[in-house]
């Protein structure tokens, strides 16, 4: 138990602990949001702590959503939903119609059906490319590394070696 304590993880979702994927992409995003703000501390040195991590906590959600808005939901919903409903990035200029009385919430049938639908797309194995030259990806079933965030300490390549092997891998198709 002490063990699994020592090496669980905090983050702004607490389901980060879930599987070593979540654990090294919220690092990979933590460490970003940490190199921009020691950037726009250099540029801004009068900016107190506060001022440097909402900052940078704006750009990283910004590249979050260009990443969603660009190139996974123009795969996943396809260009005619993309241009109906006005969801692709514009090439120019901001948006201007927001609506300060709209509620910013997820709505139920939303939580309990859609957003959801994702989780089809979850490999049943996680592969793990070790930094070793000539080294052969290790495949894990996922059941077996569910609450072991551990992983990303392996000393043959942790937080690199779980991305890696996610971009070599294909995640399964859309079951809807």
């Amino acid at each position: 138990m002490i063990q699994k304590l020592l090496s669980s993880f905090l983050q702004g979702d607490r389901r980060v602990n879930q599987q070593p994927a979540l654990v090294s992409l919220q690092t990979i995003w933590h460490r970003e949001h940490n190199r921009i703000a020691k950037n726009l501390k250099r540029v801004n040195a009068d900016w107190d702590d506060e001022t440097l991590f909402q900052e940078s906590r704006k750009i990283v959600g910004a590249m979050i959503q260009h990443i969603t808005y660009h190139q996974y939901l123009q795969e996943i919903l396809g260009n005619e939903i993309m241009n109906r409903f006005d969801l692709k990035p514009k090439s120019s200029g901001y948006f201007t119609g927001y609506n300060a009385k709209f509620k910013p919430m997820i709505r139920n049938v939303f939580s309990a059906a859609a957003f959801r639908f994702g989780h089809s797309m979850i490999n049943d194995q996680l592969s793990y490319h070790p930094t070793k030259t000539f080294s052969t990806n290790i495949m894990s079933d996922l059941r077996n590394i569910i609450l072991r965030p551990d992983w990303i300490y392996r000393k043959d390549g942790g937080v690199g070696a779980v991305t890696k092997g996610l971009y070599e891998t294909n995640a399964q198709s859309v079951d809807m």
